[in-house]
């Protein structure tokens, strides 16, 4: 199925080749502006490692240095050929605008535009194109993929057509048979039928065969509409697939680009590649100057060519000419060879964090993927998440990577990948919508919104930055969650804020507002005079990191006991579904006396299979009071850090009997987890999984074959997302 793809890795052979494409990913690796970018944080000086290309890529010194010497220097506004200025910078930007047809394969019968902030403006421009009217609106069906954008879902809902989600199979993929189900339905219902998917998705990588459904969006006379926003920096764009290769159309009618996402990319527009027939509006989208052929004091005659007419006003013009470059750069390294490159990244991580048993990735691993990575990381004592924002505060603070949290704005893949029903996400709408205070007189709570860290492995990076990314997500799988007491919470916000940082100087929180003329001239202050001077290396970061984990476990910031308790009401408090600091910190705690016990009285014990349980009855002279729901210590008087755990009668306890409460039927699955409507927040509950609900059959909604035995596996299959994943069964 995705042979297109596959065919694409094949590289030509020979070593002078390899050798040559790698010297230029080094060559770009290199050229990265802010490639060696330094900053202070909390836990001292951190390299910048970028992990966030799939939201914006980052700019390349040499197409920077192009751009200042020889397209600022002519620079001029289009328009006119009469000035060497103008005619030069009306040369580039046609340049740019070949550049990109050549590299998709257009033909004389579609058209580049460039237009607006990325993707989003493209697929505004062709919704306006198309002229979905009201009228025209209640006549056209769009049919999306399962894991679209935000933007490739509400302009077609905002036109007043009929919007319908395609269902994904099992395996994570569009589900070609829904989809052939509801073209046929919608074929006999609406005289205007629309097909618009994702090349790729930007929370799990995985890719879609754009030949196969291109080819059955048209055996149904639909069009075939592509968002490339996450897949055209590494991806194939082929417009006019080759009819001697592919024995039904396979062409596509419409791409989506962000050119910002390439590397090289920030400051460059969005780009509409579509066919001409498209083009129906009478009047251009973004009409004025430049639109028009002729204007009189009464009439007015737009243009004839599209390319024209859709960019009325100036242009953006050096962002043109950046876009250009950025696609002539991906030519030059081949589309092919970045395929080999991902899929390598992708298989490589997989194979480090197989055994990652708090790690949970989400999306199949078993289907074609860029390596792009959304995941969660579990404490297995309570049962809970740790926060997303937190996990990317700890990678930047620990480890300089750059990462996102959030729901990577395609909020309906995301809540089938957390299994959140509508019913809860009306919950969690009321919990942080905007107005809460106006209607409620109550803060919204936005540090409860669901959500997932996501990375990406760029394919220029050397080996030595994959292997320190991949590290550094290991190591907060298993001792992350030990931060936590380091780390203040903001349930109003969602923000994690370190105790003892007070660094409020250099990168992070520079202000246009410093910069001053008062001397005749610019004048700058960044407070970083002393960054980026010395050589931090990762193997520097690392051990630095290893000391701070370490560091973690042996002091435990006890502030964090006195975190006050958020309240919510007794339902809504469910829907706090992360491990909080002072939480962790009673388990810190237990875990650090755990080992004090075992070092005095030269025990051995298994610290994955008992806690601590304190008797205070038999610690005479503490004050202080310990409580065993949670596993969390209340606020006491006297240090217990100065205790001498020699002198006391500690029972130590296997921990399925104290401590951590266990559920019937619990199961190490790799599920996140939602509170569900009927429950207090249960995390082991098969109802509520990262995979939506469950098929309901057999052993009482849970579907098991006759082969099925205690510590067996079973296929859980989501009934509103079609998702399937393999758990681990405990009878």
């Amino acid at each position: 199925m995705f042979s297109h793809i596959s065919a694409a890795i094949n590289l030509e052979s020979g070593d002078e080749v390899m050798s040559r494409k790698q010297k230029l990913l080094s060559f770009i690796e290199e050229n990265i502006i802010g490639r060696n970018a330094q900053f202070k944080g909390p836990f001292g000086k951190k390299r910048i490692y970028y992990c966030d290309f799939t939201a914006s890529g980052r700019p390349l010194k040499f197409i920077e240095d192009f751009i200042s010497q020889h397209v600022s220097q002519y620079y001029a506004n289009t328009h006119t050929t009469t000035t060497i200025t103008s005619k030069q910078t009306t040369r580039f930007r046609a340049d740019a605008r070949n550049i990109i047809k050549k590299c998709v394969n257009a033909s004389d019968e579609d058209v580049v535009i460039f237009t607006g902030s990325g993707s989003t403006g493209a697929i505004h421009k062709l919704v306006n194109a198309l002229e979905i009217t009201t009228e025209r609106a209640q006549h056209t069906a769009v049919l999306v993929g399962p894991f679209e954008h935000h933007s490739n879902i509400l302009p077609w809902k905002e036109s007043g057509a009929t919007v319908v989600r395609v269902k994904q199979t099992s395996e994570g993929l569009v589900d070609l048979q829904d989809l052939e189900q509801k073209l046929q339905i919608y074929s006999k219902t609406h005289g205007n039928l629309l097909g618009c998917f994702s090349a790729a998705s930007n929370v799990t990588g995985i890719l879609t065969d754009t030949y196969t459904v291109s080819s059955l969006l048209h055996k149904y006379n639909a069009l075939a509409f592509w968002d490339y926003a996450t897949a055209a920096p590494y991806l194939e764009i082929n417009m006019n697939p080759s009819k001697h290769e592919h024995q039904s159309d396979c062409s596509k009618d419409a791409v989506f680009v962000s050119t910002h996402k390439f590397v090289g990319g920030p400051g460059s527009p969005g780009v509409l590649i579509a066919k001409k027939k498209l083009f129906i509006n009478r009047v251009p989208h973004g009409h004025g100057g430049g639109t028009v052929q002729y204007v009189s004091r009464d009439k007015h005659h737009y243009t004839k060519d599209i390319e024209s007419r859709e960019e009325g006003g100036t242009p953006a013009i050096i962002e043109s000419i950046r876009a250009g470059l950025v696609f002539q750069l991906k030519d030059a390294v081949t589309p092919s060879f970045i395929a080999m490159k991902e899929e390598e990244f992708a298989r490589r991580a997989f194979a480090r964090w197989q055994d990652c048993d708090n790690l949970v990735i989400l999306g199949s691993r078993t289907v074609p993927r860029l390596p792009i990575f959304s995941f969660l990381i579990r404490h297995p004592e309570s049962g809970k998440y740790l926060h997303h924002n937190f996990i990317t505060v700890l990678l930047n603070d620990l480890f300089g990577i750059q990462s996102r949290g959030g729901c990577a704005c395609a909020g309906p893949y995301a809540h089938d990948l957390l299994g959140i029903t509508e019913e809860n996400a009306e919950t969690f709408f009321e919990l942080i919508r905007e107005d809460r205070k106006q209607y409620r007189n109550e803060d919204p709570v936005e540090g409860v919104r669901p959500g997932f860290v996501r990375i990406n492995l760029p394919y220029f990076a050397s080996d030595e930055t994959i292997e320190y990314i991949m590290d550094a997500v290991q190591l907060l799988s298993v001792h992350g969650w030990k931060m936590l007491p380091q780390y203040r919470f903001s349930f109003k916000t969602g923000a994690w804020t370190h105790r003892s940082h007070t660094h409020n100087r250099g990168p992070g929180y520079q202000s246009l507002h410093e910069i001053k003329y008062d001397g005749g001239y610019f004048e700058f202050n960044s407070h970083d005079s002393d960054l980026n001077q010395e050589n931090l290396t990762t193997d520097n970061l690392m051990e630095d990191a290893l000391y701070q984990l370490d560091q973690a476990s042996v002091n435990v910031n006890e502030d964090a006991l006195n975190d006050p308790l958020p309240f919510l009401g007794d339902e809504l408090n469910n829907f706090v579904w992360f491990l909080q600091p002072r939480e962790a910190a009673g388990y810190a705690m237990a875990e650090k006396w755990q080992k004090q016990l075992a070092e005095t009285t030269n025990l051995d014990i298994d610290g994955s299979d008992h806690l601590i349980v304190f008797d205070p009855s038999q610690l005479e002279g503490q004050k202080f009071v310990i409580s065993h729901e949670e596993g969390l210590m209340q606020p006491y008087i006297e240090e217990v850090g100065t205790m001498d755990l020699s002198e006391a009668t500690v029972p130590v306890k296997d921990i399925s009997d104290h401590l951590v409460p266990r559920e019937p039927g619990e199961a190490d699955d790799d599920t996140a987890v939602v509170p569900g409507n009927e429950l207090s927040l249960d995390f082991y509950s098969m109802e509520t999984n990262l995979y939506s609900s469950l098929t309901e059959e057999k052993m009482g909604g849970i579907y098991c074959d006759e082969t099925c035995s205690k510590g067996s596996f079973y296929r859980s299959t989501s009934q509103e997302s079609g998702y399937a994943s393999d758990l681990e069964v405990t009878f």
